[in-house]
């Protein structure tokens, strides 16, 4: 379709620059000067398209080989727990299908919004339906901060409300060891470099075995002449109690429990009838069930983690 005599669609090639991933971009396709006369001749708009409600949502995926590999997609034979997840996905999309969204652009800059897109997909990694599971897909998921204060629901503005310290606290629950901090990236000596620590310690939960240098991102976050491995020792004494889950490649783990918890928080708010957008370890809700979308959430963290959860508004 974008052969010289179609010209129905233009495609500007992508690349991927392995020393500056800043540089890299993703390959664009564009609707051509042909489409679009097609499009305006026929008085096409985005409610004549949707998707096929058969495609699958629950994606198994291969381990990953290095940095840049994003993991094959693998083949799977069903079974009672596979079914599960789908059913229970498939509620959810249902749901949210069927839910009154609406987009008004934040800012005059704001790019056009498709608020049909809304169908979500679970991704399991490594070749394991317990490891991963984190929902992706719907027209808010790569928004910015900003952009997404224009998402209304039922006719009301948004918030977005966000598990404070998600990933750390599961591991605590998982572990059955009191928790003794109020913040877990506030760790003794680097307090002023939360991100950081954040960053460093979710590479620590992630990787298989010791890392000798600083990962990928987070070199600018610490002053230059600190050492990784004095920063590694102070997060590693810090969260001493849990400790042998460093290094150890709990990580995909961990955020299987954080993906099950997000999913019981979307259907209990669909039981209560208040439409919620999953970001990853967030939910946007309609302002005026805040406070309700808030109670489920330290609720239903609390039952499956069996430790006290964060809930913060977003802003």
């Amino acid at each position: 379709m974008a052969a010289p005599e179609m010209e129905f669609i233009e495609i500007i090639k992508g690349s991927r620059n392995p020393f500056e991933p800043k540089l890299s971009r993703q390959t664009v396709i564009r609707a051509g000067k042909r489409l679009r006369d097609r499009i305006t001749d026929y008085q096409i708009t985005l409610n004549d398209f949707g998707t096929d409600k058969t495609q699958e949502v629950i994606i198994l995926k291969d381990a990953k080989e290095d940095h840049w590999d994003l993991g094959k997609w693998l083949q799977y034979e069903d079974t009672n727990q596979t079914i599960s997840y789908r059913n229970e996905l498939s509620r959810i999309n249902d749901w949210l299908d069927q839910a009154d969204i609406e987009y008004v652009p934040y800012h005059e800059t704001t790019q056009s919004v498709d608020t049909t897109n809304r169908k979500l997909r679970r991704y399991f990694n490594n070749g394991c339906f317990e490891q991963g599971g984190r929902l992706f897909g719907g027209f808010w998921q790569h928004m910015t901060r900003a952009s997404r204060l224009g998402i209304v629901i039922d006719g009301i503005d948004t918030v977005t409300l966000d598990y404070g310290q998600m990933i750390a606290r599961v591991l605590y629950g998982r572990a059955g060891v009191p928790l003794h901090f109020d913040d877990a990236y506030c760790v003794p000596g680097l307090e002023r470099y939360r991100d950081g620590v954040k960053k460093v310690f979710s590479a620590m939960l992630y990787a298989d075995k010791p890392l000798l240098r600083m990962p990928q991102g987070c070199r600018d976050l610490f002053p230059a002449k600190w050492s990784f491995r004095n920063i590694a020792d102070k997060i590693r004494n810090f969260h001493g109690p849990v400790s042998e889950f460093l290094y150890a490649g709990a990580g995909p783990t961990l955020t299987y429990q954080e993906s099950n918890v997000i999913l019981v928080v979307l259907t209990r708010l669909i039981e209560l009838e208040i439409t919620a957008l999953p970001i990853h370890d967030a939910v946007i809700v309609p302002e005026d069930h805040k406070d309700k979308a808030t109670e489920v959430m330290l609720e239903v963290f609390k039952e499956m983690a069996g430790i006290d959860g964060l809930v913060s508004v977003d802003s």
